[in-house]
């Protein structure tokens, strides 16, 4: 996702928009993903998620990409989503 706000930065800053909506729906998508299927309401954190679909109880560092990238939704931004 970071790759998505990093590459529409660089195509402002040279003027070419003309993947800005591909890049934008990306990275929406995978707001939407991150936040729709790798949420635990019940723990209050992020995890990953195994090919058979189930949520990893392991806490990954990876987590903390998400908040400071703005990519959680307001409801799960809290301490208990940051502890």
């Amino acid at each position: 996702m970071p790759n998505c706000q990093k590459l529409l930065a660089i195509a402002g800053a040279i003027g070419n928009d003309e993947f800005n909506s591909e890049l934008t729906d990306e990275f929406e998508h995978l707001k939407h993903y991150v936040n729709a299927y790798l949420w635990d309401e019940a723990s209050g954190f992020y995890y990953n998620r195994s090919r058979d679909g189930q949520l990893s109880t392991v806490k990954s560092i990876g987590v903390y990409w998400g908040l400071l990238k703005r990519t959680t939704w307001g409801s799960q931004l809290s301490l208990r989503a940051i502890t």
